[in-house]
């Protein structure tokens, strides 16, 4: 999920997958830029991801981006580096050889969350 946008959401849906179903849920945040750095407010309230962006783009041999922006000049190259992440991270589960580990994958986003995790669906 992008998680500056959709916390709430995903941490709804994955809670409601947890105990209704009994399946183990990963939060994997897809967020392009920083919140930290943003005028988002973060509260201690706000759902955190399993997965956090940082890990995703070292997967991809990119640096976290702490410049807070989400410029549309940019948009589409940080959308292709947190979608390699994402990619390489679902193959390592795959990889792992554990049924357990992955099963499938549900996306929350807008736009740009969508262009991020579409790919990864693909890739399945």
């Amino acid at each position: 999920a992008t998680m500056d946008t959709k916390a709430f959401e995903i941490e709804c849906v994955a809670r409601h997958i947890r105990e209704n179903w009994k399946m183990k849920v990963l939060v994997v945040d897809v967020t392009t830029f920083d919140i930290d750095t943003t005028k988002t407010k973060v509260t201690p309230l706000r759902p955190q991801p399993d997965v956090p962006r940082e890990y995703l783009l070292k997967l991809n041999g990119s640096e976290a981006n702490t410049d807070g922006k989400n410029n549309v000049e940019d948009r589409r190259e940080k959308e292709k580096k947190m979608s390699d992440g994402l990619i390489n991270y679902c193959r390592s589960l795959i990889d792992a050889d554990d049924d357990d580990l992955f099963s499938g994958i549900i996306g929350i986003g807008g736009s740009c969350g969508t262009a991020i995790i579409t790919p990864a669906m693909r890739f399945l």
